[in-house]
């Protein structure tokens, strides 16, 4: 993969690995930003260069919702750390609360 291009093969990783690993971490971002305090589960469907969709429900209701970063990402090494500054951002948001 190239250092500078953001492949199929690079994006379908960083959504298996955010289902995986961090779906309560995606939906504080939800929680946060999102309208989506109601959620208790999260898939993430697709990521980009310039955020992430998701579906979001209850058990109940079930909703898709699009997050989006402050500017697209220029290269495929700045997801990580993008998504972790919104992260610590979300949780100091629902600090506030």
């Amino acid at each position: 993969m190239s250092d500078e291009t953001f492949t199929e093969e690079f994006l379908t990783g960083v959504r298996d690995h955010l289902n995986e690993d961090h779906r309560e971490h995606m939906l504080e971002i939800v929680h946060a930003y999102l309208d989506g305090a109601w959620a208790t589960d999260i898939t993430i469907l697709s990521v980009d260069d310039t955020g992430f969709r998701a579906e979001i429900t209850d058990g109940s209701r079930t909703e898709r919702v699009t997050f989006a970063f402050e500017q697209p990402l220029a290269k495929p090494k700045l997801w990580r750390p993008e998504i972790i500054r919104v992260l610590r951002a979300a949780r100091e948001e629902l600090a506030k609360e």
